[in-house]
């Protein structure tokens, strides 16, 4: 918590944007809306992205919040973030965490206004993936190791944004979010976690992602990472919010839903290549995670993948 005088503490005196050299870029309003519809990309997707190489005078007051998650990477100066009551101060090397609708104000030091890359994203894994990120709930701001790494993946994510939206391009920028995001989780100061254990997490996720088909049992996946299944299962559930099975049935169902969208594959040949050999028990898996049969799905607009972008530039 900040112990510093307030700085810019008036609202009027503030400005959102409008700096020497900045970068950002939004998701017009129909390409949200076509994210939303379109299956894995809805799990999460950026609203705007930035960078503020320096930015003198920035400052922004949300008394309501904002409906999408924030994330701040502050690479050089300070700026501070007021947030459920505390002020923070936020120098070089740390991010900023702002959940969805919760009141806020933040904005750069008066002598040493910060440089900043930052993300508004959403989707419907927004809520768990901040969670994530925050570790606890009284975490909002937190160091981070190897700030270039995560600028790097930042520029991935900036890279694929600028480009004519087709649905392959969604995906891209869908992915490159998500690698951003897991970076930061990699990167997180000792003080907030144990990287080993977290390490150890990502490998499990990355091995479950790479083929599903496989049992994955939690015993296995231990082993693979070196833990006892016990440390294993409380570091797992720890840092993704739920247990190593039914992150393998989300992974499972993420797989069908892209097979059931872009192929003609008969639904039992699907369950099987998503690892259930028992095709009324895929689709009762699938129906509690989904909310509807396989079959139903398939013929429902939810998960079409039919959409015409505009043309490029």
């Amino acid at each position: 918590m900040s112990h510093s005088k307030p700085e810019l503490d008036h609202p009027d005196n503030w400005k959102s944007e409008g700096f020497p050299g900045q970068r950002i870029t939004r998701l017009p309003t129909a390409t949200a809306e076509t994210c939303a519809s379109l299956s894995v990309i809805q799990d999460l997707y950026p609203e705007s992205i930035g960078q503020f190489p320096r930015a003198p005078g920035h400052g922004v007051s949300r008394p309501q919040g904002i409906d999408n998650q924030l994330l701040i990477l502050c690479t050089s100066g300070l700026g501070f973030l007021e947030i459920k009551g505390n002020r923070h101060d936020i120098k070089a090397g740390q991010i900023a965490l702002i959940p969805r609708n919760v009141p806020h104000r933040y904005g750069a030091s008066l002598e040493q206004p910060w440089g900043k890359y930052w993300t508004h994203f959403t989707g419907r894994q927004a809520d768990t993936l901040m969670e994530l990120l925050r570790n606890r709930p009284s975490v909002y701001v937190y160091d981070l190791q190897q700030v270039d790494v995560a600028i790097r993946c930042f520029e991935e994510l900036y890279h694929w944004a600028l480009k004519a939206h087709t649905e392959e391009t969604l995906l891209q920028i869908h992915g490159a979010l998500l690698s951003w995001i897991l970076c930061i989780l990699r990167l997180r100061g000792k003080t907030e976690q144990r990287p080993h254990a977290n390490d150890a997490v990502l490998k499990a996720v990355h091995n479950m992602q790479q083929d599903c088909s496989l049992t994955h049992s939690p015993a296995a996946l231990a082993k693979a990472c070196g833990m006892s299944e016990a440390s294993f299962y409380r570091s797992f559930k720890q840092h993704t919010n739920c247990t190593p099975v039914k992150f393998l049935a989300q992974v499972r169902m993420q797989n069908a839903c892209q097979l059931l969208d872009l192929t003609e594959k008969p639904i039992a040949e699907i369950g099987q290549s998503v690892g259930y050999e028992d095709p009324y028990y895929f689709s009762r898996v699938f129906s509690t995670i989904m909310g509807m049969s396989p079959k139903r799905y398939r013929n429902s607009d939810i998960g079409s993948s039919t959409w015409n972008p505009p043309p490029s530039d």
